[in-house]
């Protein structure tokens, strides 16, 4: 049954035949069982319904009562609140700076992004996951947060705008808020998913609204628009719902 187990070990132990570390491969006179139990295809989901949405900004923007987020469990709320309205990769959002916000034209720019090396160690690269910089312009409810943010300094750091809670002068790893992400769907009531959903669903929200391809590749850094279609492109069924009722 554990065909994926078997698989990999399989890998192993061949290359270790290969390099002469051991002479037989002893998975060749091992036969897998077939399961009869019903495989359970899970669908992908690249987008929050129209319930959902509502349901996770809502629990997603509690952090602006400040009753709220002195209180313990809200400190990476702004982070997770923040991408869902920008779309920024985790990387891009642990390396963002205070100097890259630019509040007069509402935009940021987006030049950095947190990495890890070949000693399993977190580092800030000084170029994006493209080697191309770009300058997005905000949407009201991300300079929200960063107004927000600026207004309460106890939340955030000299430098980084997603800081480590423990430290507010180093930068926040990928996994930092990801607690804080599953809280808010579990109090939302809705399935839990990664942060690269958000991105998934900032990208389709943009292009189910009839945003440009060539704007949204621009806004996500993706390096061709073929990304954009092909990848992150996904029709909300309620959208599909209202479309066939227009004939």
């Amino acid at each position: 049954e554990h065909t994926s187990v078997y698989k990999a070990l399989n890998l192993v132990l061949g290359f270790a035949v290969k390099n002469e570390y051991i002479k037989n491969n002893p998975l060749e006179v091992v036969q897998m069982i077939k399961s009869k139990k019903k495989t359970i295809i899970k669908k992908k989901r690249y987008m929050l319904n129209a319930s959902e949405q509502k349901q996770f900004l809502d629990e997603a923007s509690k952090f602006l009562d400040v009753a709220n987020f002195c209180r313990r469990g809200y400190y990476y709320y702004p982070m997770v609140y923040f991408i869902y309205w920008t779309g920024l990769r985790i990387g891009e959002r642990c390396a963002l700076t205070w100097d890259s916000i630019d509040f007069k034209n509402s935009s940021v720019t987006i030049n950095k992004t947190v990495t890890i090396n070949s000693n399993d160690m977190y580092y800030v690269k000084n170029t994006t996951k493209t080697n191309v910089d770009r300058i997005i312009p905000l949407h009201k409810e991300a300079l929200r947060v960063l107004e927000f943010l600026q207004q309460y300094p106890f939340s955030t750091g000299p430098e980084y705008v997603f800081p480590k809670k423990t430290n507010k002068t180093e930068f926040s790893t990928p996994n930092s808020a990801r607690r804080a992400l599953e809280r808010i769907c579990e109090n939302a009531n809705i399935e839990s998913f990664s942060f690269h959903f958000l991105r998934h669903n900032f990208v389709s929200m943009l292009l189910n609204s009839g945003a440009s391809p060539i704007a949204v590749r621009s806004l996500a850094g993706h390096e061709s628009s073929n990304t954009t279609l092909n990848v992150y492109a996904h029709v909300n069924n309620d959208i599909l719902r209202n479309t066939i009722n227009i004939i």
